[in-house]
Order: structure tokens, then C-alpha cells, then sequence
């Protein structure tokens, strides 16, 4: 059989972890795709509707079955998931029997490019990678060099780069600046995550002011003026004049949090679920503890997360700038103000999960279970659509997408 999806060598920028990542496969601790719907774009599938392989073409027909409503070519047909632990059907001792017996090539691009996100921004190309794989987040979270960034050669499959089109009335190439700027802020050293992170917000505000009317001053020089303001310690009187309001984020994150438990196809999951609840109880339909003891074991929480986070100290802010580089932040949503609402829940979420597993001094989580939290919060929460829509929705409608209230969600 001829080769069904060729690759193209092009140059990228890329951070170095992503440039040295590479599949475990059988060694991995999780699967990429239990629990997931795993889409087939139609020239897969056309393809193993040939397959004649005597161990594959029963398999093949009985287990991926064509999308009947509103198909595209990308999404063409889905795997039907098994209905025992929603595990892929082609995995044999956690490898693909696909990729085996017919080769990378036949994979579809789903699975071919996971955990890998191309696109074209302007001149350039760019790739990342998503921290629901537990490679990708145990190199993006743990190097120290992780996110410096360099042009390496990249295969790829064409059809799977995603071309960045300009918007909100900027040019491809300003985007960029304004991108890179602010990984520039997160990266920033001498100030605390939340500040900068509060900084950050004040930018996409600047940015979404400009969108509403014209300005003579260019985003990149109004965003380069603040951090000159920022690198000069004049806003320390808006930082002081934040205050951390620690029942608050704790009552908004373990409801998220409780909210999208249950259905653990993932062993990684289960372990982080585990480990939270250990702290309270949960029913099916509430998390059982007073406000006042949610808000102690956070703070213990957060006490005892510093602690960990003594050993490496960028974790947050490489969790971070692998999003914001990911997603072309700020510009991935309907506005630079609406895709900071999003960074802000996921790291508060992250925050709030992470703190939790701290709250008891004598067994403090290692690095490993750390990472491992990371990465449930990204195939968990992240990669659910209606869930990040139901949230942002709920936050705009009760007026949470007021930067002096998030800002109190942002302290600790």
C-alpha cells in the first residue's frame, strides 16, 4: 500500500522540551485516547475500508463507524470506544494495532499528531505540544530550559497545520509581538506568578480598548509602556490594593473541580481524585465540608505548596507559557479579555488541585504527582469544550469577567 499521508520537513519555532519529546508508548502511565472520541477524517477512512489484512479488516469496520450528522473531512468517522473502560478497541498491550501492522502513515490525524498542536502564524511556523500527554507535561514542567525557544526542523502532515489568520483589526506580524511580549511578562524575573499574571490581565484590557476604537499608538508600544511601568515598580500601589480572598477561591475552584469528577478511564485521574478527596468527603452531588475548613485546608494548602514548589520554582509559569504559546494567546478566543478569563479559571483550577494535595505537612506530593495533576487538569478540563463554554458563560453572566474581580481570584 502506497504511503497515505506524506510528510513535509518544514522549519518551526519551538520550545526545546517540545524539540526533545518523544512517544514512551507501551511505558506510558496513561492512554492517549481512553475515554476520548477519537475522530477519523475521511481519507483514513477510505483507506481502511481497502484494508485486507485478515487480523485488522473485521476490527476496522466492527469498531469505527461513519459520523451521520454534520461530517466534515476531518471528522469524517469516530472509533466506537469500548463500553467496558471507553479504551481504544486497536490497542494491544497499549500499543496501536494500526500503526503495527500498516505503518505511521495509515494512523489518522488524530492520532498521528497528538500530542502535537502546528500552526502558521504569518512568516513563520510554529509547534507545541499539550500537556494531557505525561511526557510532554513531565519535560515542560520540570527542565529548567524548558521554554527557551529556537527554529528546529519538524515533520509534518500539511493537512494538519492550522494557518493563524490575523483578527481584531492587527496584523499577522503585530500578533506575534503582542504574543511574545507577553511570554515576556510571564517570564519576567523578580515578581511573583500573580502579579505578573495580574499584569497580564491589564494588557488584554489595553488590547480590548483598542478594538473598540481606533488608536494612533500601536498595541506592541502601549503593552512595551506598561512594562516599562511594571519593571519600574510603579504599580506597586495596584498590587497592594489587591487582597487575596482565599474563601472565595477556594468555594469557586472546588466546585469545578467536584463538578467533573466521576468517569475516570484515565488511572492518572483516579489517582489525583483520590488523593484530593482523601481531604473531604463527596457525594454525587456536593463536596461535604464547611466553607470555613474548605478554606483552612487551602491555605494550609498553599503554605505547603510553596514548599514544593522550592525544588522548581518556574512549574506555574511553564504551565503557563506552554498555553499561552499553544493557543496564540491572546488572541485563541472572541477577545484578548475572554481568552485571559480562560488562562485565569484553568490556573486557578490547577491551583486549587494542586494546593489541596499539599494540605497535610507530613506527606507532601512529589514532583511526579505534581505533573500528574497537571496533566489530568489538561485532559480533563482543557480538551472538553462544552465544559471550558459552560464556565466562561457562567463567569460572564454573573459578572466575573471584571478584571478587579478576577484579580481577587488571583492572589494567594
Amino acid at each position: 500500500m502506497s504511503v497515505l499521508h506524506p510528510t513535509k520537513k518544514i522549519e518551526a519555532i519551538s520550545p526545546i522540551y517540545a524539540q526533545k519529546f518523544a512517544c514512551v508508548g507501551s511505558s506510558c502511565e496513561d492512554t492517549c485516547c481512553a475515554g476520548w472520541g477519537v475522530a477519523i477524517d475521511k481519507k483514513t477512512y477510505n483507506a481502511y475500508q481497502k484494508v485486507t489484512s485478515p487480523t485488522l479488516k473485521e476490527r476496522l469496520t466492527q469498531d469505527i463507524g461513519r459520523v451521520r450528522s454534520q461530517a466534515t473531512d476531518q471528522n469524517y468517522a469516530r472509533v466506537k470506544m469500548s463500553k467496558v473502560n471507553q479504551a481504544c478497541p486497536m490497542l494491544e498491550d497499549s500499543l496501536c494495532a494500526i500503526q503495527k501492522e500498516l505503518g505511521e502513515d495509515k494512523l489518522s490525524h488524530t492520532c498521528s499528531t497528538f500530542p502535537r498542536l502546528s500552526y502558521k502564524t504569518g512568516d513563520f511556523y510554529q509547534q507545541s505540544l499539550t500537556l494531557s500527554c505525561p511526557e510532554a507535561a513531565r519535560l515542560a514542567l520540570l527542565v529548567d530550559n524548558a521554554f527557551e525557544f529556537s527554529k528546529t526542523d519538524i515533520h509534518v502532515r500539511i493537512d494538519t497545520v492550522t494557518d493563524f489568520k490575523p483578527k481584531f483589526g492587527m496584523r499577522m506580524d503585530e500578533m506575534n509581538e503582542v504574543r511574545f511580549f507577553c511570554i515576556k511578562i510571564i517570564k519576567a524575573q523578580g515578581l511573583p506568578l500573580w502579579q505578573k499574571m495580574v499584569f497580564l490581565g491589564l494588557v488584554c484590557e489595553s488590547l480590548a480598548a483598542d478594538n473598540k476604537q481606533a488608536s494612533k499608538q500601536s498595541a506592541v508600544e502601549k503593552i512595551q509602556g506598561l512594562f516599562q511601568l511594571l519593571e519600574a515598580g510603579e504599580l506597586g500601589e495596584l498590587f497592594e490594593n489587591i487582597n487575596a480572598n482565599h474563601e472565595l477561591q477556594a468555594e469557586i475552584f472546588v466546585k469545578l473541580w467536584a463538578f467533573k469528577t466521576g468517569n475516570q478511564y484515565s488511572k492518572n485521574q483516579q489517582l489525583v481524585d483520590e488523593s484530593i478527596s482523601s481531604h473531604f468527603e463527596k457525594s454525587d452531588e456536593a463536596v461535604l465540608v464547611s466553607k470555613t475548613m474548605l478554606t483552612e485546608q487551602y491555605k494550609r494548602g498553599l503554605v505547603g505548596l510553596a514548599v514544593v514548589l522550592r525544588e522548581h520554582p518556574t512549574f506555574f509559569e511553564n504551565y503557563i507559557i506552554n498555553e499561552m504559546f499553544r493557543e496564540c494567546f491572546p488572541f485563541g478566543a472572541t477577545s484578548p479579555l475572554e481568552h485571559y478569563l480562560k488562562m485565569i479559571v484553568r490556573f486557578g483550577l490547577l491551583r486549587f488541585m494542586t494546593a489541596i494535595q499539599c494540605a497535610d505537612d507530613r506527606s507532601l506530593p512529589d514532583a511526579d504527582a505534581m505533573v500528574r495533576t497537571v496533566q489530568v487538569v489538561c485532559r480533563r478540563y482543557q480538551h472538553d469544550s462544552k465544559f471550558a463554554a459552560t464556565i466562561n458563560g457562567c463567569f460572564n453572566n454573573s459578572g466575573w469577567n471584571d478584571l478587579n474581580k478576577i484579580f481577587r481570584i488571583l492572589k494567594a
